[in-house]
């Protein structure tokens, strides 16, 4: 029936915008219930309220809309055996047939078999909406690209980019857009003007490194490419980067915030998506994060995490005196034994900064050691002391 398909339409579009605002919401509460010691030591309860109350508000507002639509799919399916014995028993009388007892009884205990299915139609096909949504859901997901190891040789540099341009796919880029007032305003991109934005960057960059294979070798008909190179702005991205590092050795990348540091280093690992230009990764990585990976154990746990038992005594002793963290061990009242509960809560900053670097050069079976900012959280002469060591 045309009513009810446009119904189910309707209902599954709103079932869309209904998860979107729930999922949200559980993010704001499980960023709430995660740094709840900060809310409450900041007196930020208030702000987080307030916060929650309106995504949940908006929330109630689309399940709202929700159960009407799925009322009326109810009212109209409850209402269609009457419908149908009333239209049922017209268009007999008008087509010349009498209608007597006998007749009207067997059709009412037909139409009475009937009631059944047709009212459980609208919850199964309300069901169906609601798997059809979550399903959705589960196939981008599943579509969405495998990471993939990034892929070397034995024999080469332990990292070689060449001409390569990174994307975060999860960082999508804002359109930007004007309203009748003549002010603007900026909105993520859709899934598919995303891909398309992805694609014209993919585009623009091999013809760019068409044109300089056809090029001279001076340097004023490479200036002139690059200039012409189309402006792709809002996409966080690395845009056509070389590096190397050679085997053993010792790099530091150096740059103004927001410059492309830690980009870098998911590029990397293949956290991030290679739109054009190649890479060759050797050996096995080893990060070390700008927020530290605590779990709710002891210091030594932390330390010598997955690595077999018995641990390394000699190797661990060495890791502390190079990570300083001898002196902390001291001021603790089990020293390495002691359980610093969830995340590191009873930790400082630059303690549980220490300690994921001491857990990466602890294990010896990395080959690359990738530190984002390991020495921010700590003092200088700690500092000075790591660097050294």
């Amino acid at each position: 029936m045309p009513v009810t398909r446009a119904i189910i339409s309707r209902t599954k579009r709103i079932q869309t915008d209904l998860m979107t605002a729930r999922d949200a919401r559980v993010d704001a509460v499980g960023e709430i219930v995660s740094s709840v010691k900060v809310v409450k030591i900041q007196a930020w309860e208030s702000p987080y309220a307030a916060r929650v109350r309106r995504l949940r508000a908006e929330e109630m507002r689309r399940l709202r809309r929700l159960r009407l639509y799925q009322a009326a799919t109810w009212t109209l399916w409850s209402a269609v055996p009457m419908a149908v014995a009333v239209a049922s028993f017209s268009a007999y009388v008008i087509t010349g047939g009498t209608l007597d007892v006998g007749s009207a009884l067997a059709s009412l205990a037909l139409f009475d078999i009937l009631r059944f299915p047709l009212n459980m139609l609208p919850s199964v096909v309300n069901n169906i909406v609601d798997a059809s949504v979550s399903l959705g859901r589960i196939q981008r997901f599943l579509q969405k690209e495998e990471h993939t190891r990034v892929a070397g040789d034995e024999k080469g540099d332990a990292v070689r980019i060449r001409n390569a341009t990174f994307v975060h796919d999860g960082k999508r880029a804002l359109r930007k857009s004007t309203r009748e007032d003549g002010s603007s305003s900026s909105d993520e991109m859709s899934e598919r003007e995303w891909e398309v934005a992805l694609l014209k960057l993919q585009l623009a960059d091999t013809a760019g490194e068409l044109r300089k294979m056809n090029a001279d070798d001076d340097s004023s008909s490479i200036e002139e490419e690059e200039d012409s190179m189309p402006a792709m702005p809002n996409l966080l991205a690395l845009r056509r980067i070389n590096f190397t590092v050679k085997k053993g050795e010792f790099v530091a990348v150096v740059g103004a915030v927001g410059a492309g540091k830690s980009t870098l280093i998911d590029a990397i690992l293949g956290e991030v998506r290679k739109v054009s230009g190649s890479m060759r990764v050797n050996g096995r990585p080893a990060l070390v994060g700008q927020t530290p990976y605590i779990t709710n154990d002891t210091v030594r746990a932390n330390i010598v995490f997955g690595s077999p038992f018995p641990y390394d005594d000699a190797r661990y002793q060495t890791v502390l005196d190079a990570c300083a963290l001898r002196h902390d061990l001291a001021l603790l009242p089990s020293g390495d034994a002691c359980e610093i509960g969830e995340k590191g809560v009873t930790l400082s900053g630059g303690q549980r900064a220490r300690i994921s670097l001491a857990r990466a050069a602890y294990r010896g079976d990395a080959d690359l050691y990738l530190l984002d900012d390991p020495l921010a959280a700590v003092d200088a002469h700690v500092g000075r002391h790591i660097f050294h060591e």
